[in-house]
């Protein structure tokens, strides 16, 4: 599995993006809830993954609740749920 991290910025919400083994993903935590989308497809932008994952089922969203009376998530503990997604998103994938 090969996770790049492009970009990782904010707190509220907290935003990321990136390539999954060449496919684009995108992921964004705000209040107590973060969702992580991958395309299927390799050629698309990051806008266009996160699109076309939830409006069109052409990728894969995961989401769930952090336990956190901030609602904000570090940037460590965002890094760390990215990668259990994305390690989550493999299977998909193949």
């Amino acid at each position: 599995m090969k996770l790049e991290v492009v970009s990782l910025h904010g707190d509220a919400p907290l935003q990321a993006f990136g390539y999954l083994d060449g496919h684009p993903w995108y992921f964004r935590a705000r209040g107590d809830r973060w969702w992580f989308a991958v395309a299927a497809a390799r050629e698309l932008s990051f806008d266009l993954a996160i699109a076309t994952t939830v409006q069109r089922g052409h990728g894969l969203l995961l989401s769930k609740k952090f336990d956190d009376a901030t609602c904000r998530l570090t940037e460590p503990v965002a890094r760390a749920i990215i990668w259990r997604a994305a390690r989550a998103a493999v299977a998909f994938l193949e």
